[in-house]
């Protein structure tokens, strides 16, 4: 049998893929909410300010990466 032949591929078993990935950016975005509604109460509104504080209690993003305003505007959006 070719590589790839009449073999069902990780993703389509349900192991991998786009709504695995989007599950798991929601139930991370659900854990910061606690922090982020902190933050915004302490008077840290803008995504700037909250990428700052965030990067300044170094909090992981869910990538292990450094925090951006785009990068809390998403996870803002993931929360509404």
């Amino acid at each position: 049998m070719g590589k790839g032949r009449n073999e069902t591929s990780p993703r389509k078993r349900g192991g991998h893929g786009a709504a695995t990935n989007k599950r798991a950016a929601d139930l991370y975005a659900k854990s910061l909410a606690p922090a982020i509604s902190e933050f915004r109460a302490a008077g840290h509104i803008t995504p700037r300010a909250i990428s700052e504080e965030l990067t300044r209690r170094k909090v992981p993003t869910a990538r292990g990466g450094n925090w951006h305003p785009t990068t809390v505007v998403r996870l803002l959006a993931r929360l509404d």
